[in-house]
């Protein structure tokens, strides 16, 4: 597998270095990169929303973090981390849709198998406060109900 990074942000620089092993591994498709909205156009348009922190693009095989948000949201250098392993989780399980499963259950079943990969890498409290700073912005209204169904769920494991 082949990680391209655009990016000299410290932040990816040291997790990316920090977790070199378990990036290597990965058995996910070549040329999948990662950085940060501000480093390059395909990763701006890897956000959804200029209201998020973090996003990934499965069509362009991206991650972006937008910076700013996160400083915004007020997540923690540990914080950030989880929610990249979340985001790398979308990457590695790719989830199919089950054929009578809502929406709303199939959006919340990819959120939660993308949340075990930080949960796997003994993240599972860092990535609960990180949801919860998420949930108190205001900004993620349309999607707070699922965020704090994943709260719930990790919550009681």
């Amino acid at each position: 597998m082949k990680l391209l990074t655009f990016s000299t942000d410290s932040f990816i620089s040291y997790f990316l270095e920090s977790n070199h092993e378990f990036i290597n591994g990965l058995a996910v498709a070549d040329n999948w990169k990662i950085g940060l909205t501000t480093d390059h156009p395909i990763f701006r348009y890897s956000v959804l929303s200029d209201r998020m922190a973090f996003g990934t693009n499965m069509l362009t095989k991206c991650i972006a973090i937008n910076n700013e948000k996160c400083i915004e949201y007020k997540l923690s250098d540990t914080e950030k981390s989880a929610i990249l392993f979340h985001e790398i989780g979308h990457l590695v399980y790719n989830i199919e849709r089950y054929e009578k499963e809502t929406e709303e259950d199939y959006n919340l079943r990819k959120e939660l198998e993308a949340d075990r990969l930080a949960v796997e890498h003994g993240m599972q409290d860092t990535l609960l406060s990180g949801l919860r700073k998420l949930t108190v912005t205001g900004v993620f209204n349309d999607t707070i109900s699922q965020m704090q169904a994943r709260i719930r769920y990790w919550e009681s494991r």
